[in-house]
């Protein structure tokens, strides 16, 4: 009986260790995702620019909390908007994924 017992928070221990790698990993995937995004929306507006000419003087988009890096992300997006196409960008952060 007293064996059964003490395998049990070993157990225990191995499950929450799992969890803790996969939430590691799920936010280092988070992160990649935000780059790669941010790449490629740098990217499109380049693009558009050359395509389309000139681009809006403001543009509104959405982000996480403001101490999110996507938030942070869209931030540097924003300077080099202004600084190179003189286009404000405002964002707007969100609560959640809804949001």
């Amino acid at each position: 009986m007293g064996n059964m017992h003490s395998k049990r928070p070993q157990k225990i221990i191995k499950i929450l260790n799992l969890i803790v790698n996969i939430k590691i990993r799920e936010n280092n995937m988070r992160k990649k995702f935000l780059s790669i995004f941010s790449i490629g929306v740098v990217s499109l507006f380049g693009m558009s620019n050359a395509i389309a000419g000139d681009l809006p003087k403001n543009i509104a988009w959405t982000a996480y909390g403001t101490t999110s890096s996507g938030y942070a992300q869209s931030v540097g997006i924003g300077q080099m908007l202004k600084k190179n196409y003189g286009t404000d960008l405002r964002i707007i952060p969100g609560k959640n994924d809804v949001s």
